[in-house]
């Protein structure tokens, strides 16, 4: 996702997966109860951000990454993308539709505004 010509859409792709987030929800809670698969999560789970953190800073330029620090946005794409999957694997689907509508809508908004300040900056 991060190599993508769209690194954000792919990511926010990425999260809301349900293929590959279900496997990660499965293997959160076998985690729960084997201190050593919760261990190498855990650093996965922060060697995967700090990239993503480093391509999103890349990608939104530092002016805006002021306004919408990269790691928050990994995090708030990811945790979106779990509600979505551990509901849907429920059948709970109401608000899914808004809240894809709304991401897309931020992730619109963030790319066109990173766009405005690297002309402005130029």
């Amino acid at each position: 996702a991060l190599r993508s010509d769209d690194p954000l859409r792919s990511l926010w792709a990425y999260f809301k997966d349900s293929s590959r987030t279900a496997m990660a929800l499965e293997f959160m809670a076998l985690a729960n109860r084997r201190p050593a698969l919760r261990e190498h999560m855990a650093q996965h789970s922060e060697e995967m951000r700090q990239r993503q953190v480093l391509v999103l800073e890349r990608l939104l330029g530092e002016a805006l990454s002021e306004r919408c620090a990269p790691a928050g946005l990994s995090l708030v794409l990811a945790g979106v993308g779990r509600a979505l999957v551990m509901e849907g694997s429920l059948g709970v689907t109401a608000g899914h539709n808004e809240a894809i509508a709304f991401v897309d809508l931020w992730i619109d908004q963030l790319l066109s505004s990173g766009d405005e300040s690297q002309a402005a900056s130029a």
